[in-house]
């Protein structure tokens, strides 16, 4: 009677093929993750600056979008942002990994009057946020237009050079 089972030649096999899978895989995958995480704080920066807008039409009154904290890639420290009333009272706020650093070109909070629009604040030619990380993002950055339009930008704009022109 013959006995089953495999040969250590197989088994070799099977393990050299696994390995070869598994390292052309890996790289992949961490850079799968690195860009779904990109998207997911530029779409959290996005919901909030849209947030803000929105509950400043509804309310008929000044909302603002606050930035309380930049973040820091070196030191791993997340922004962190809030959508406040009038009165400083925060409807919704969120935070970054540490992972996305997220920098303004102007002030650091966005104040949306009952029209939708941008109310004073320095953004005469419209503000700039860009979100800088690992990754490959599709948009690198968000654009608010004095008139509150928010709009995606294709690519990272220059904040550091607006700011010390």
């Amino acid at each position: 009677m013959r006995a089953r089972g495999f040969t250590l030649i197989e088994l070799l096999l099977t393990m050299a093929v696994a390995t070869i899978l598994a390292t052309v895989a890996v790289p992949n995958f961490v850079d799968m993750i690195n860009r779904q995480r990109f998207a997911t704080e530029f779409n959290s920066v996005l919901i909030g600056l849209n947030l803000a807008r929105s509950e400043a039409i509804k309310r008929r009154e000044n909302v603002s979008y606050v930035v309380t904290e930049d973040g820091d890639l070196d030191a791993g420290t997340g922004w962190q942002w809030q959508v406040q009333e009038a009165d400083n009272t925060v409807i919704r706020q969120a935070s970054g990994s540490g992972e996305i650093a997220l920098t303004l070109d102007g002030p650091s909070n966005l104040t949306f009057n009952s029209l939708g629009r941008i109310d004073g604040n320095g953004c005469d030619d419209g503000c700039r946020i860009a979100l800088e990380g690992e990754g490959k993002p599709r948009y690198y950055g968000i654009e608010v237009s004095r008139y509150g339009r928010i709009a995606r930008l294709d690519e990272a704009p220059d904040v550091a050079d607006e700011e010390g022109a």
